[in-house]
């Protein structure tokens, strides 16, 4: 089985991104994978939950302590981590994952792949990642990554890491594709 790390909106108010969260649970479900997410049984987190579980996939949650004793966890998960802090949190389910995933979520959601980002390209996890961009939601941040490659912040071989895919076939392909890069930054074997 194929763990999915999703990262998404926990904001009740946002629902017009909903879609993507169906659309994900049948990805997963294409997949027989299951679903590691932030745990919550709201928004978007909680929309991709409900689809999934539908599905007859397996549901992850991991969650920080401060949240579960505010009764946000959902009843869907199957299984649930509860962990002191956020960075906890980011930690552990990007441990539990095989392959990330970012919909369509705020400033959370963008530290949250972001940081899996940032991992890749030093070499400190080796797993396929890609933003699903419903309804192009993530353009101007994609934009935002080609200007890096621009001012020589980020290199073009890095670049062609991170996936923006508004296709989920796209997704098929490029999982079928992927090969880890084996490298660390700090690694001896760099030198040579």
């Amino acid at each position: 089985m194929t763990n999915f790390a999703v990262y998404c909106s926990a904001s009740p108010e946002s629902t017009k991104f909903n879609p993507a969260g169906e659309q994900i649970a049948d990805f997963i479900a294409g997949h027989q994978g299951n679903l590691v997410y932030g745990g919550s049984n709201a928004g978007l987190m909680h929309v991709t939950a409900q689809n999934v579980h539908k599905r007859g996939g397996k549901i992850i949650g991991v969650i920080p302590k401060f949240m579960a004793d505010e009764n946000l966890v959902s009843p869907l998960n199957d299984q649930t981590y509860v962990v002191d802090t956020m960075d906890e949190r980011k930690a552990k389910m990007a441990e539990l994952a095989d392959v990330c995933v970012a919909l369509p979520g705020g400033v959370g959601t963008l530290e949250e792949i972001t940081e899996i980002m940032s991992w890749d390209r030093i070499g400190e996890i080796q797993i396929p990642y890609f933003f699903y961009n419903y309804e192009h939601f993530f353009d101007p941040f994609e934009k935002f990554i080609d200007q890096l490659v621009t001012d020589d912040l980020l290199s073009a071989k890095d670049r062609t890491r991170i996936h923006f895919i508004t296709d989920l076939n796209e997704a098929n392909q490029y999982l079928n594709d992927y090969q880890p890069t084996n490298f660390h930054l700090f690694s001896k074997e760099n030198d040579q």
